[in-house]
């Protein structure tokens, strides 16, 4: 519901002279509060909280000072109150039409809409979002504060030039959380009846993409271990922000990474300064399963008869997002008989990467674009020769198809030795943070993957 308070009488808040600076003052961050020690179970455990900095200062604004002929001239007498209106955007609401709907004129709206729009396009308001606006006794904006998400806001301010807008940070606490967990079901479904967030499973899953396939490569038993970095703001609850540290163990293999930020630059690094980043991803769709291996001899349930099968066949729900496995160009995009809309992608050394009955491809996809590793190229489908949803997945270095399970990815680039002694340092007290829970209750790991399971 909008709110708006008009008037306000000036023989209980005389209005400033005309000289006097607006100033917008800064929003003050609130002392951090130590979370609580959880005691009742071991899967997930505070262990730091730090306040962090509030938003830049804002400067005071003066008007220019009026020349003797100006003040000579007859003036508009200001009106009796100023007002202030906060709302929320509607479905089919425009920038235009909420500062309309506040009192703002057309013309006045889309001089604010035009001087912001290099900071922020504010054709991209999203329903359901809060935003105020103040205007003088005159009907002129005085500031105008939309709330993007709830980590920033846009402000806007009129000074003598015009609108001057700025986007600020809204003040948060950070606060850090170990999570241990044990495989009973796939990673997403245990984590997600942990409680976890959607996107910290997709991040867990990113961080060790070049290192295991997360449909064939897991088994039950298999354990982990997150500490993970929280942002709380006010009248919030704590949101996921990244993880510090991963230590995943997949059939006895201890796989452990930490987060470094080199120059500006952060990244995942194991222990021993290799970049947890390689050549090739190990699977084009996050945790799904496998309905169909790389062999020589298959029976095709379509043809009725033994034939190759030269790639790997991930069971998905139609639309499920296909990723590029390595940055390449695309070489060829269409359909194609039995294999029906595929994607092929030319990579560095040879390699080529296809990509076969997908539903539809990706928005500005083009022959000889490149793509970034990890990018959407197209979407799962069941186009040409195919019995149900699935992508077949196919890799081939110098002509010659490749089992993609079997191939070894090629590492990324590694530490600096310059930056080594910080990296030791900072690794060692990330993996004592991480191990500060006990993970109760271990059990041996089975022998059979979460597909292969009945």
């Amino acid at each position: 519901m909008a709110t708006r308070l008009s008037p306000k009488p000036l023989a209980t808040a005389p209005l400033p002279p005309p000289e006097e600076a607006l100033v917008i003052q800064a929003v003050q961050s609130q002392a951090a509060v130590p979370f609580a020690l959880a005691v009742d179970g071991p899967m997930s455990i505070p262990v730091q909280l730090a306040a962090m900095p509030t938003d830049v200062q804002a400067k005071a604004i003066a008007p220019p000072a009026m020349t003797p002929h100006a003040a000579r001239q007859p003036q508009e007498l200001p009106s009796d109150s100023e007002t202030e209106f906060s709302d929320k955007v509607k479905k089919g609401d425009t920038a235009i039409l909420i500062l309309e709907r506040a009192g703002v004129d057309a013309k006045q709206a889309m001089a604010l809409y035009r001087a912001v729009r290099k900071i922020y396009n504010l054709r991209r308001i999203n329903v359901g979002q809060t935003y105020h606006v103040h205007l003088d006794g005159n009907g002129q904006i005085q500031q105008f504060i939309y709330e993007i998400d709830h980590r920033q806001r846009l402000v806007v301010i009129r000074d003598d030039q015009g609108f001057r807008g700025q986007l600020k940070v809204i003040p948060y606490a950070r606060s850090e959380r170990v999570i241990v967990g044990e495989l009973s079901d796939s990673i997403y479904a245990t984590l997600k009846a942990q409680g976890e967030s959607t996107r910290l499973i997709r991040d867990f899953a990113d961080i060790f993409a070049w290192s295991v396939d997360f449909a064939t490569d897991l088994r039950q038993g298999d354990s982990f271990r997150l500490l993970i970095e929280e942002h709380e703001r006010k009248g919030q609850t704590a949101e996921y922000h990244r993880i510090l540290a991963a230590e995943l163990i997949n059939r006895n293999r201890k796989l452990q990474t930490v987060y470094y930020d080199y120059k500006n630059a952060g990244g995942y690094y194991r222990p021993d300064g290799s970049s947890m980043q390689g050549m090739f991803l190990r699977s084009p769709l996050r945790y799904t399963r496998i309905s169909s291996r790389f062999t020589r001899r298959r029976f095709h349930p379509i043809l009725k008869r033994y034939r190759p099968h030269l790639g790997i066949d991930y069971a998905a729900p139609r639309g499920t997002p296909v990723r590029s496995v390595a940055k390449g160009k695309v070489e060829w995009f269409g359909r194609k008989g039995a294999n029906g809309k595929m994607v092929v992608i030319r990579h560095q050394n040879a390699y080529k990467s296809y990509y076969l009955h997908l539903s539809r491809y990706a928005p500005g996809l083009r022959r000889h674009k490149s793509v970034s590793q990890g990018q959407i190229i197209g979407y799962v489908g069941s186009t040409g020769m195919s019995t149900g949803p699935h992508l077949d997945f196919r890799l081939a270095k110098n002509g010659k198809y490749i089992n993609p399970l079997k191939h070894r990815s090629i590492e990324g680039p590694r530490m600096p030795k310059s930056a080594m002694a910080d990296f030791r340092k900072h690794t060692k007290t990330m993996l004592s943070k991480l191990h500060q829970v006990k993970l109760a209750m271990q059990q041996e790991p089975q022998t059979k993957p979460f597909n292969q399971m009945e």
